[in-house]
């Protein structure tokens, strides 16, 4: 069986990859010590993280499922997982968190996966957490314009087409910034913090958002699960064959 080689991806500088690589060899190492010195009721859990381990060792390709927290995003995030588990290591949050993990450092790990899928619905494009992971992948686009698309799949179900529809959801960012703006003016002290961190992001994301907003609207995505399923699968065997 042919197995598909590590890509160097516009989005993965080579630190990322030595870090990435050292810390699983590191962890394997670590969980096995936990096996043979009995804590045999993770045992379970340790074998399945260490068979985790072994998939990435083979280089499979990494995939980044970023996706917004509703029954229906969720089925179609299933689907695609099981769908490309065999090709690619797949990462997402339901799978890759436990428990006291930071959901923030997580989503910040879409810039060092080989590809990432973006399951663009109309409450995707307003949620703070969704957005957060696009202005991670954004991060990117100024340095690798050209190639930074071949990576980014998108299933666009949003009504995105129309310019008055991509200007209300440019406003929706705006109107959040100045809102998060005028809370944080009537307050003081440490407790403004979190919401000017809030701010930040929100008032990067009001920013940037039209770049996304412009690639999907003028790009004939695939709306037909099956097909967008098929058709990535042909994309990430391509680049990483």
């Amino acid at each position: 069986m042919k197995v598909a080689k590590k890509i160097k991806s516009p989005m993965i500088s080579e630190d990322l990859i030595k870090a990435r690589y050292f810390l699983q060899h590191f962890m394997r190492d670590v969980l096995v010590s936990a096996i043979n010195n009995g804590y045999y009721e993770y045992e379970s859990k340790i074998k399945q993280i260490i068979e985790e381990l072994k998939l990435e060792k083979a280089v499979k390709p990494t995939v980044f499922i970023s996706y917004q927290w509703s029954k229906t995003s969720s089925e179609i995030a299933d689907r695609i997982q099981n769908e490309l588990k065999d090709i690619a290591a797949v990462r997402r949050d339901t799978t890759n968190l436990v428990t006291g993990d930071s959901l923030s450092e997580f989503m910040k790990t879409i810039r060092s996966q080989d590809f990432a899928i973006l399951i663009i619905t109309d409450e995707y494009l307003t949620r703070r957490n969704c957005m957060y992971e696009v202005a991670q992948l954004l991060r990117d686009y100024d340095n690798h314009e050209t190639k930074f698309w071949e990576r980014v799949l998108l299933f666009v179900t949003a009504k995105i087409y129309a310019a008055e529809e991509k200007a209300a959801i440019i406003k929706f960012w705006d109107d959040k910034v100045n809102e998060l703006d005028a809370k944080i003016k009537d307050l003081h002290g440490e407790t403004t913090e979190k919401l000017a961190k809030e701010l930040k992001e929100c008032r990067y994301i009001s920013m940037e958002i039209g770049k996304l907003l412009e690639y999907a609207s003028d790009t004939l995505c695939e709306k037909d699960l099956d097909k967008f399923i098929l058709n990535a699968k042909e994309k990430i065997t391509k680049l990483t064959s």
